[in-house]
């Protein structure tokens, strides 16, 4: 009997690696287990070293490895409300709700009014030309920055474009400027349109009349060809090839896919990555597949995405709306075990929680309470530099459940726990 139970422990042992295996490629970083300013990011980046870069709901940073981040903070009401982030070589630009940030060398400054040529507050996206910075406002249309003066273009100054509350501005590979764009006309509903703008200043201006794009349009993109890809608040997805307008409903993706959330992204085999509230969906080796909160470790996080971008490497990282940073290796990784742990686990008198002490303090820890069958009961991350880790577990049905801990090195260990 003892040694069948011992089976079952192997076969049960087994199940749950293969489980939780398949999760170590996930890695979040929020505010429990790092210094990151805020759990809402809102842009993201990298500098030429590779260096990660975020704005978030308090500031932006710089991530400097081992959990770290320097931080930034401006003066000003509202001033931390980091909407966007642009790395232009060696300036970090960071559109804020109460202006323009320029970021270099160690020195922060702040445009706006009443800076000269410059009459908006609240900034909601930036692009690059060349050496030129384009900028969307909310109510003021669209700036231009070419390092000495800046230049406004809105309706009055345009021939009547309507160009006054961006959404979004995207630069392709032309030189042409894709601004999404919402204009509240004196009399009637809010109209949305984008309007392109190239190097001949030549404005054209697209809506559901020329072009595939039925309601708001919000998020503009372009995967490696410069194919362009526009997201709108119907869930639609408008393609312009350069020549035809294409596109495709949400629901293709997933059928429980109906908004997108955020720009569309591509890596460097150009596979698309489509943030939606539903998951990512990944469209890849012509088909499409979906990141949802089943596959993802952290859950809901996944369905909060607010930018992605692919370094160097191939890693993801995951933007997300309250949940901090999600970091993705589509290759995954491999686990090796390790004598970081001490195997030390103290079950309170009441048996209403649970401690694990680690022999090494300096890391942060995923854990992961495992039944026999394999199925994951609870899991979480700890931040284990200043204390022990004590888990609620009084709502268990007495049985043997396994417990997993995968460090940010990749360790693990596994106990069994008759509870």
């Amino acid at each position: 009997m003892k040694n069948l139970f011992k089976v079952a422990l192997f076969m049960g042992t087994l199940l749950i690696y293969q489980r939780i295996i398949a999760s170590t490629p996930w890695v979040q970083i929020n505010t429990l287990n790092s210094n990151i300013p805020n759990n809402t990011i809102n842009g993201i980046d990298l500098d030429s070293a590779g260096s990660v870069w975020v704005a978030t709901n308090d500031g932006f940073g710089k991530y400097t490895g081992n959990n770290q981040w320097q931080i930034f903070h401006t003066p000003g009401a509202f001033q931390d409300v980091c909407l966007d982030l642009l790395v232009q070589d060696s300036i970090v630009w960071v559109a804020t709700v109460n202006g323009l940030v320029r970021y270099c060398n160690g020195q922060i400054n702040v445009f706006r009014p009443p800076g000269p040529n410059i009459n908006a507050t609240y900034f909601t996206s930036l692009s690059v030309e060349s050496n030129i910075l384009w900028c969307g406002t909310l109510g003021c249309g669209v700036f231009s920055f070419d390092g000495m003066t800046f230049s406004n273009y809105h309706s009055s100054n345009t021939g009547g474009f309507p160009m006054e509350d961006i959404r979004d501005i995207y630069v392709d590979r032309q030189g042409t400027k894709w601004i999404s764009c919402n204009y509240s006309l004196s009399v009637g509903p809010l109209i949305a349109y984008v309007v392109t703008i190239d190097d001949a200043f030549s404005m054209n201006l697209y809506d559901s009349t020329n072009s595939t794009i039925k309601f708001t349009p919000n998020y503009i993109s372009a995967d490696i060809n410069d194919v362009i890809y526009i997201t709108d608040g119907s869930g639609y997805v408008s393609i312009y090839d350069g020549s035809t307008w294409s596109g495709f409903d949400g629901n293709v993706i997933s059928p429980s896919v109906n908004f997108i959330s955020s720009p569309f992204s591509f890596n460097q085999l150009n596979d698309t990555w489509a943030p939606s509230h539903s998951g990512i969906g990944i469209y890849s080796n012509s088909q499409w597949n979906l990141i949802d909160t089943i596959i993802c470790p952290f859950g809901n996080a996944i369905t909060t995405c607010t930018k992605i971008v692919f370094d160097n490497s191939g890693n993801v990282i995951i933007g997300t709306l309250g949940s901090g940073l999600l970091l993705y290796n589509p290759n995954g990784v491999t686990l090796t075990t390790s004598s970081v742990y001490e195997d030390q686990i103290f079950i309170a008198s009441d048996a209403n929680t649970l401690t694990i002490r680690l022999k090494n303090y300096s890391t942060v820890a995923n854990y992961y309470i495992v039944s026999m069958g394999g199925s994951v009961i609870q899991q979480g991350v700890f931040n284990l530099r200043l204390s022990d880790m004590t888990i609620d577990i009084s709502y268990l049905e007495k049985n043997v459940y396994a417990l997993m801990l995968i460090v940010d090195n990749k360790s693990y260990s596994t106990k069994f726990i008759k509870y």
